[in-house]
């Protein structure tokens, strides 16, 4: 299995706060997914195309601002993630190419 990791940076004001919620702003858990898989693509992990998300858990609130850990591991099927601020596990998951129907 081959393992890698990179950064992920949350801006500090973004559209997709709004909303969410005033006064008390977190990452939204579709977003993070967004930033995630942009992240992944980015660094060549995902081949291009359509994917299934097998599982995916947010375990803690990503705020503005915030400097995350992204680590993944292909498994030959997919890949499973780990996202990290700090210390703290904020979402974890595994992704696979979609399969056609």
């Amino acid at each position: 299995m081959a393992s890698a990791g990179a950064t992920i940076a949350v801006p500090a004001q973004a559209r997709f706060f709004d909303g969410h919620f005033p006064g008390d702003p977190i990452v939204p858990g579709a977003k993070l997914l967004e930033l995630i898989v942009a992240q992944l693509a980015a660094a060549g992990a995902l081949e291009p195309g359509p994917l299934e998300i097998a599982a995916a858990k947010f375990v803690a609130p990503v705020r503005p601002g915030a400097t995350l850990a992204l680590t993944w591991e292909s498994d030959g099927a997919g890949l499973k993630f780990a996202c990290r601020a700090g210390a703290a596990l904020v979402a974890s998951g595994s992704l696979r190419r979609a399969r056609s129907r």
